[in-house]
């Protein structure tokens, strides 16, 4: 890979171009380019370029703007540094689309259409809502979540010692959980957090069948016909691993995809030893 380095302020009666093999340039960091590079012992201001990176230098070290592209061209990234230290970086998808930046000490993510999905500790619907908010060392809460439309629909607080054990609290607004779960399963939300609100309405329905064990059936069937593969396969194997084939649908036309998976799921668990732990129905 050929580098050619404008060399400028330091030798400013002299104006040439080098290749970064010269032996006059020298990186006497090994490990990190941005910092101590040398011209004939002196350290380097200007800017070194390939066929992919454009650095700026001063002074030896990183100064300005660094640029990177794809091998097609696309650009990758600008960051811009002032002596040494990041003031601000963008990253873009291969399609052009802006994918990160860091700007003023904030984090932004864009999924590769454009959409804004993340800032900091807040995450947000597609629609610009805000769908989860991650709490800061100085909150009471883990987590926030909320509806597309902006309501607030379940709060995970944070963990609390009972019987020198870790104990995991979540209050839900049950009415807007049941409005919503179905909707919410069936929205593509862009970034994975370890507090995911899918992972949220899933532990939301195991609360239910702890306190109407009637309603959660009731919701399992529903979703034996949901548009998304993921959820049918998932309540698939909940059915499977516990044993509720009585308490669902007959097979009929429109749940029979998450049948297939049903039998197929049986079928690997019947293998399994056949006294694992199971939850208990009382209908």
């Amino acid at each position: 890979m050929i580098y050619i380095a404008t060399i400028y302020n330091c030798y400013p009666h002299l104006e040439m171009t080098t290749t970064f093999d010269d032996p006059n340039i020298v990186c006497r960091n090994e490990y990190d380019s941005l910092e101590d590079v040398y011209f004939k012992d002196k350290p380097f201001t200007g800017t070194i370029v390939d066929d992919l990176d454009t650095i700026n230098y001063k002074d030896g070290i990183v100064h300005g703007q660094v640029t990177s592209r794809y091998r097609s061209g696309q650009l990758s990234s600008v960051e811009t540094y002032e002596n040494g230290d990041v003031v601000c970086r963008t990253t873009y998808y291969m399609n052009g689309q802006k994918e990160t930046e860091f700007l003023n000490g904030s984090y932004y993510n864009w999924t590769n259409k454009g959409v804004l999905y993340k800032k900091d500790n807040e995450y947000y619907f597609e629609n610009g809502k805000l769908r989860s908010l991650n709490g800061n060392e100085d909150d009471n809460f883990k987590v926030k979540h909320f509806t597309p439309e902006g309501d607030l629909i379940s709060t995970e607080r944070k963990d609390v010692r009972v019987n020198d054990q870790s104990e995991r609290i979540i209050d839900y607004n049950h009415d807007l959980m049941y409005e919503w779960y179905y909707k919410l399963l069936n929205i593509d939300i862009a970034g994975h957090s370890e507090y995911h609100l899918k992972t949220h309405v899933y532990m939301w329905f195991w609360k239910i069948f702890e306190q109407d064990q009637e309603k959660y059936f009731k919701i399992v069937n529903t979703l034996l016909t949901h548009p998304m593969e993921e959820v049918v396969k998932r309540i698939a194997l909940i059915i499977a691993v516990h044993r509720f084939h009585p308490y669902i649908q007959s097979e009929n036309h429109d749940n029979s995809k998450a049948y297939q998976f049903i039998k197929e799921y049986t079928e690997y668990q019947d293998s399994m030893p056949p006294d694992r732990k199971t939850k208990r129905v009382v209908l």
